[in-house]
């Protein structure tokens, strides 16, 4: 192997590397993730003096998310609904803000647990806050949203989210992918076309 046969492939290696380092940052854990989850939480429903929850979150690069998680359990469910998960930009305007809504069904009966759904990817900003709202399927529903051990404070409301008090972070976990910046992935493309050109070169 002569010594440009020898850099070129040392190239290749350095740029597989690369290539591997930006898949790897793009996926891997919990985007953000509010657990282990206490055994206690917020109680929400008919008869409930909380109506509505919301924990916010935000991400400090772009991101793309896929999957949800809420430790929740269910109580008295006459029709069957279970809960309303809502992403959304304001609580205090969640007709307006609302982004998607979803149908959230306990896993466990009455005990907390996590229970995951699959969204349609959804693109996220960067240094936004969003909330991910939960809510009593209907009227007769009765449930609960477990608390969590860490995470960003949480929201609740009594009065149809007019007004929210403060309270312990909820067991909410968001998965999905960080979008690579523009800069960085046009940064990459030109070392994989300066190192074609180079082979193209060296080969004449």
């Amino acid at each position: 192997m002569n010594q440009f046969s020898a850099r070129i492939t040392g190239q290749s290696a350095v740029i597989a590397v690369l290539i591997f380092c930006v898949a790897a940052s793009a996926s891997g854990s919990w985007l953000y993730d509010g657990s282990p989850i206490y055994n206690i939480g917020v109680a929400i429903g008919k008869d409930r003096p909380t109506q509505m929850v919301a924990q916010p979150f935000e991400f400090s690069e772009p991101v793309e998310i896929d999957l949800i998680g809420v430790a929740i359990a269910g109580g008295p469910d006459p029709n069957q609904v279970g809960f309303t998960a809502m992403l959304a930009e304001d609580p205090w305007d969640l007709s307006a803000s609302t982004l998607r809504t979803w149908q959230v069904y306990p896993v466990a009966g009455t005990t907390l647990a996590f229970a995951y759904f699959s969204v349609e990817p959804i693109f996220l900003q960067a240094d936004r806050s969003y909330y991910l709202v939960v809510a009593p399927g209907d009227s007769e529903f009765m449930g609960a949203v477990a608390y969590a051990h860490r995470g960003n404070p949480a929201l609740a409301t009594n009065d149809n989210g007019q007004s929210w008090f403060q309270i312990s972070p909820l067991g909410v976990r968001i998965g999905g992918t960080v979008v690579p910046e523009p800069s960085g992935i046009v940064a990459l493309m030109c070392g994989v076309v300066g190192l074609v050109g180079a082979v193209r070169y060296g080969r004449r």
